[in-house]
């Protein structure tokens, strides 16, 4: 709990900090990776297939999300419910860009105390996102996150998972979501 505590003091000395620096600097203005973001602004519904796997029970899941964008168009933040084969939970995740690691980011958490921090590329129409490993079970795992978009209201998505090192990479989930 301890941890925790200073890990939050932390943040929020450093939200402090952030915001101090940047009254007095300019703001950015969006870049075309910026702007490409606006495709998932909107309201959406998700549904897919989990496989079993280490991370859990097969079955259908989906979601129901409301994108907007965060003060100055530079980051998409949406909130969510996930449908899980086990129940409910809730989610917050952010899309951004980097232009200092030339990436798009996702920053998430949801309501069972899970982080994910994802680092990616768009090349076209498709959006492939990859986490730091993260150990279940007793072994770690690697996961890729791509999407495609498929019509301007429209994208399949694709969860994969690899044991750390093998690049053997194993579906979790896959669907399609559709915005409103």
């Amino acid at each position: 709990m301890a941890a925790r505590t200073w890990i939050l003091s932390g943040a929020l000395a450093f939200g402090v900090a952030t915001s101090a620096l940047a009254q007095s600097g300019p703001t950015a203005a969006p870049t075309a990776e910026h702007k490409a973001l606006q495709y998932f602004v909107g309201e959406w519904t998700t549904d897919g297939e989990f496989k079993q796997t280490a991370f859990g029970a097969g079955g259908r899941g989906g979601s129901t999300d409301s994108c907007t964008w965060f003060d100055g168009n530079l980051h998409v933040i949406c909130r969510g419910e996930g449908r899980l084969p086990g129940g409910t939970k809730a989610h917050l995740g952010i899309l951004s860009y980097d232009p200092a690691r030339r990436a798009y980011t996702y920053y998430g958490i949801d309501g069972t105390g899970l982080t994910d921090l994802a680092v990616g590329k768009r090349t076209e129409k498709t959006w492939e996102f990859t986490t730091s490993p993260v150990d279940v079970n007793g072994k770690s795992y690697e996961s890729r996150y791509t999407i495609v978009e498929t019509s301007p209201t429209s994208y399949s998505f694709k969860w994969e998972t690899a044991e750390k090192g093998t690049q053997k990479w194993t579906i979790v989930k896959d669907g399609k979501a559709t915005k409103k």
